[in-house]
């Protein structure tokens, strides 16, 4: 294959290329071995800490979500690559690791892959939808619809944005009669039924190497057996065995980026978390029925709980 792992350079090793409107001046680059491509609000922060904390992983960028497609342009994310290979000197023949999940940044970086023949790891976590709906929904606002929320980051606040149990069936039931979104993170039925799907098989179909996932609530359960898969993966694809991780116990004992306590940065003791209790909506658990509606219209259920080995409520038909 000319995509072959054994072609593989550790990091330290930077491409150039030219700049056109540089004239001669050269920028040193390096693209990530490991990327998070999915999903928004299934632990993604957890897993970017958990690649972090390992001896032979490091971050690419300065933050978690270093996306070369965000409206800078083409020198924005050249700029990015070159300040990651700079960055990048603090030790030779480490990994490095990238947590932006939007898919044209996906797509634009997969085009490098392709062009350098870089193998690379990409890791997609989700979890059960309707935990997923009810936390999205109370961690981000809609800009559309709502005042004071602010972009890009577009967190709720307190005070400011209206949460709670039956404002969100409302908004459900909306969308389900409309066939369409009502309203941010309230989807209808029709996207409901492949709604990972939908992302998933957008960066597979862009993918040369299988992807590897898991399920979000496995992290807090059973860290080796994530770690596993992400070692196998590495192994698989970049022929290359990693040192064992030695901080897999503390993803049993802390969130990270919880709906109460946000940013990448922000950990919280399991113990005083309550899961699905958010104090914007009054600490007040999804209904029952809006719980029982997503269930039955996730079609795609029971792939992913075969994927995962998480056993998920599967009811839709």
């Amino acid at each position: 294959s000319s995509f072959a792992a054994e072609r593989y350079q550790s990091f330290s090793d930077a491409t150039s290329i030219a700049n056109p409107s540089l004239a001669a001046e050269q920028f040193s680059f390096c693209l990530p071995a490991v990327d998070i491509v999915g999903y928004p609000k299934c632990g993604t922060s957890a897993l970017y800490k958990l690649l972090t904390l390992h001896d032979e992983l490091v971050p690419w960028g300065s933050r978690k979500e270093a996306c070369i497609v965000d409206g800078g342009g083409i020198l924005s994310w050249l700029a990015l690559m070159e300040r990651s290979a700079v960055e990048g000197e603090s030790g030779d023949n480490k990994l490095l690791v990238n947590g932006c999940s939007s898919v044209p940044h996906v797509a634009t970086q997969e085009m490098l892959f392709r062009l350098y023949e870089k193998p690379n790891v990409k890791i997609f976590v989700m979890r059960d939808l309707a935990d997923l709906l009810w936390s999205s929904w109370n961690f981000w606002c809609d800009i559309k619809h709502e005042d004071g929320c602010i972009a890009p980051a577009m967190w709720t606040r307190m005070g400011m944005h209206r949460r709670s149990p039956e404002y969100f069936h409302e908004l459900l039931m909306k969308s389900a009669a409309e066939g369409s979104r009502s309203f941010r993170n309230v989807p209808a039925p029709q996207e409901m039924a492949e709604y990972y799907a939908s992302w998933y098989d957008r960066v597979a179909d862009l993918s040369s190497y299988n992807i590897t996932v898991y399920a979000k609530e496995t992290l807090t359960k059973d860290p080796d057996f994530v770690w596993q898969r992400i070692d196998h993966a590495v192994q698989e694809i970049l022929k290359r065995k990693l040192v064992p991780h030695t901080s897999l116990h503390m993803f049993t004992e802390v969130l990270v980026n919880a709906n109460d306590q946000k940013g990448t940065n922000k950990e919280t003791q399991i113990d005083q978390v309550a899961e699905g209790l958010y104090k914007i909506s009054g600490y007040r658990p999804l209904l029952q029925e809006s719980r029982e509606f997503i269930e039955r219209s996730w079609r795609e259920c029971s792939m992913w709980a075969k994927r995962t080995g998480w056993s998920y409520n599967c009811t839709a038909a």
